[in-house]
């Protein structure tokens, strides 16, 4: 009879992440790293800095909402309606959707708070680097949409999407509810 203890050594669960790291192609390993550089910086510069060296990490130039016109892709409640001029070479799609892969997966990894606008703002510049155009939306919920605050009060929810290859390719969830205040392409 063998003698089994229930305190067998098991491996940490850092060694399956490092496993599976190192079975997946070098190129999407480069982009992984690259994924994690850029989320700690973008994180480190929202968290810390003034938002215009944000504008200036993710280049191009701002636009901001002004006319009902430009609002009206919001309003009907289809951001695929919305007329850009967003389009990259052929191949592009593979790069991007590497990018959003590489971005989501180290997202939901780091220690530290990694959403919306940390997301979007590294893959747009991820993008910037591979040459692909995008477009990096910012808005806030719709007033009818406000969810009330523990004290009661309607709060601004802001949120971050991006724009690729004329799709939403990053914080596409409940865009109805939100209305575009300014953009970056």
């Amino acid at each position: 009879m063998q003698n089994k203890s229930k305190y067998t050594a098991s491996k940490p669960a850092t060694t399956g992440l490092v496993t599976r790291f190192f079975s997946k192609p070098a190129r999407y390993r480069r982009r992984l790293m690259e994924a994690l550089f850029w989320i700690a910086v973008m994180r480190f510069v929202i968290r810390f800095l003034p938002f215009r060296v944000l504008k200036r990490l993710v280049g191009g130039s701002e636009g901001r909402v002004h006319d009902r016109q430009d609002r009206s892709h919001l309003e009907s409640g289809s951001i695929m309606e919305m007329e850009t001029t967003i389009e990259a070479s052929d191949g592009a799609v593979e790069t991007v959707q590497d990018i959003v892969r590489a971005v989501r997966s180290v997202s939901r990894r780091t220690p530290w708070e990694s959403k919306c606008l940390v997301q979007s703002s590294a893959a747009k510049i991820m993008m910037n680097k591979a040459g692909i155009p995008s477009e990096l939306c910012l808005g806030v919920l719709k007033p009818g949409s406000a969810q009330r605050s523990e004290s009661g009060k309607n709060e601004m929810r802001p949120h971050a999407w991006l724009i690729a290859e004329n799709h939403v390719v990053l914080g596409g969830e409940n865009l109805e509810q939100y209305v575009m205040v300014s953009r970056f392409r």
